[in-house]
């Protein structure tokens, strides 16, 4: 492994976790937020916010990272990472806390796509221009995760490189790859399964454009043979090889 992605609130509470503590001492650190619920149209939650300004300054990291996406609203908790509404007025609401998650580090922040599916009403912003706005107010970076835009772009049925050519190709810093499932007659993100084919060629074709900093294979759940997912490293850093690109700073296999 290059790179440690640890999930941000895993750190707000006391934790002897000596694997974690020794991991984190000897690599790179990129905090992964799930819960900062940039969709919702309440405040953010004051201890929510001092969790997270502690938890930046205490921890050494290259940058921290949460979704585009609502996980609570009027102080009930969603329990998934729900798609938002994308209109002028969210526009704005995110732009201010952007701004003000970035005054807790001197840090890059960045935001990632999620899985959508179905059409949000009220949305009038494409996804795509929503994010490059984001980034043009705000400074912040992006996260893009290949698997979500493969997903969204075979349930919409849209170009995912027309979608790629929309955003500011150099804010991309991070990558995520992930396995899914069929479900319900459509593409489900899992991070349950190996990379699906598709999702690697996808990959291929976006490293055309972009030089990421850090690639991460994400894993939760029925894992199996090491070596296998070990394979799929190999294979990443083979297409980075292909087109050029350095060794990025991060390629690993499960978020913790």
């Amino acid at each position: 492994m290059d790179i440690l992605e640890v999930t941000t609130e895993k750190l707000f509470i006391q934790n002897d976790d000596p694997v974690l503590e020794i991991l984190m001492s000897r690599l790179p650190v990129s905090l992964h937020g799930l819960d900062l619920s940039l969709g919702s149209s309440n405040e953010m939650p004051q201890t929510y916010c001092a969790n997270l300004a502690h938890t930046l300054s205490a921890t050494s990291h290259e940058w921290f990272s949460d979704h585009l996406s609502l996980t609570a609203e009027d102080g009930v908790e969603v329990g998934h990472l729900m798609p938002m509404q994308l209109s002028n007025e969210d526009l704005e609401r995110t732009v201010a806390k952007i701004r003000a998650v970035q005054a807790f580090s001197d840090r890059p922040f960045l935001v990632e796509n999620i899985t959508c599916y179905y059409p949000i009403p009220g949305s009038s912003i494409p996804e795509a221009d929503f994010l490059r706005m984001l980034c043009e107010a705000t400074g912040c970076g992006l996260l893009l995760d290949v698997n979500n835009l493969y997903i969204n772009a075979s349930n919409h049925h849209f170009d995912p490189m027309t979608y790629l050519e929309q955003l500011p190709l150099d804010r991309i810093i991070e990558v995520h790859l992930a396995g899914g499932s069929r479900k319900f007659r459509m593409m489900v993100d899992t991070h349950a399964t190996d990379v699906w084919r598709e999702v690697w060629e996808l990959f291929d074709q976006v490293c055309r454009h972009i030089r990421p900093a850090a690639v991460i294979i994400e894993r939760d759940s029925n894992f199996g043979l090491f070596s296998d997912m070990l394979a799929e490293l190999d294979i990443a850093r083979g297409i980075l090889a292909r087109h050029g690109l350095r060794k990025p700073l991060a390629l690993t296999v499960a978020a913790a």
